[in-house]
């Protein structure tokens, strides 16, 4: 299937591998279907969440575990809001603001996209813990401008 992107024109991607959120993401609640965009090659983050139903809404997102390693999902809130279980194949991506110094770019780590990889539906998930909805994806190293 051809789609429209916010940043990469037309793109081909694959019908099984169209992400749906059944209540879409909040404040994008008209937006259902995504695709998950890696220019950057399969697996490699940044990646982009293209919205199927609207060109422009587009979120550049992370994998949390890269930037976190012990990033922990309540596993009862997971089973309850999306039927994963111990053996489901999960995706979890992280939203990014990044701003013009790319260096001051930040994801929200209270909030995470979870894909229930056996059924491709997907939810925005508000974490009980206490995770920062705006932590800073990379460290500064002396005093360098980016």
């Amino acid at each position: 299937m051809l789609i429209d992107t916010r940043d990469f024109g037309e793109v081909e991607i694959i019908d099984e591998k169209i992400i749906n959120f059944p209540d879409g993401i909040p404040g994008f609640e008209n937006d259902h279907r995504f695709a998950v965009l890696s220019p950057l090659g399969e697996g490699v983050y940044p990646c982009w969440l293209q919205s199927i139903d609207d060109a422009g809404t587009c979120f550049i997102v992370f994998n949390p575990y890269e930037i976190v390693p012990d990033y922990m999902l309540d596993e009862w809130q997971l089973l309850e809001e999306l039927d994963v279980g111990d053996l489901t194949p999960v995706g979890v991506f992280v939203i990014s603001i990044i701003p013009e110094r790319y260096r001051d770019t930040t994801v929200n780590l209270r909030c995470p996209i979870v894909v229930n990889l056996s059924t491709m539906q997907a939810k925005q998930i508000i974490l009980d813990e206490e995770y920062p909805v705006r932590y800073p994806v990379f460290t500064e190293i002396g005093s360098e401008e980016g």
